[in-house]
């Protein structure tokens, strides 16, 4: 890749890590389902509910990170804020389920799993670097006055 790359690099890291994530959610329930002596349905119960507190926690962090206002002063600054946005995101995502991986194979309850799925897959949908979300991405920088293309500034900018 060459050092214009960057809105691809974007989208590669973003599938790669949505691979990587789907992939751990198969392996934690397949090493829950094998664990051979699971904890009583309470302590099962706790562990969900620690991991749908986690879970809650990084969806309001993501919240609170995602309305920081936009750095609009240069093509370069509109492509590292769109970045950093997408990176910490997608992190946050990944974060809050391998939480509930671990404690889907700590506590034997394979079912815990699926809690960790909808706290990875559910914030990423909005985030995935596509024409569509691009574009909504765009209208709210164009909305706050912002005199740069975003997917330009991703493919010119060498800094990202």
């Amino acid at each position: 890749m060459t050092a214009r790359d960057n809105l691809k690099r974007l989208r590669l890291f973003f599938w790669v890590v949505a691979v990587i994530g789907v992939g751990q959610a198969v392996g934690a329930f397949i090493a829950a389902q094998s664990a051979d002596d699971a904890p009583s349905a309470g302590v099962q119960l706790a562990v969900a509910v620690g991991v749908g507190l986690v879970g809650a926690s990084t969806v309001a962090a993501r919240a609170r990170f995602v309305r920081r206002p936009w750095r609009t002063d240069s093509a370069s600054a509109v492509a590292i804020d769109y970045s950093m946005r997408l990176v910490v995101q997608v992190i946050l995502a990944l974060g809050a389920a391998n939480i509930a991986y671990a404690g889907a194979i700590l506590s034997g309850a394979p079912w815990i799993v699926m809690i960790g799925l909808v706290f990875f897959v559910v914030p990423l949908v909005p985030v995935v670097p596509s024409a569509r979300n691009m574009s909504k991405v765009q209208a709210e920088l164009d909305a706050r006055g912002c005199r740069f293309d975003l997917a330009e500034s991703l493919r010119a900018t060498d800094s990202v």
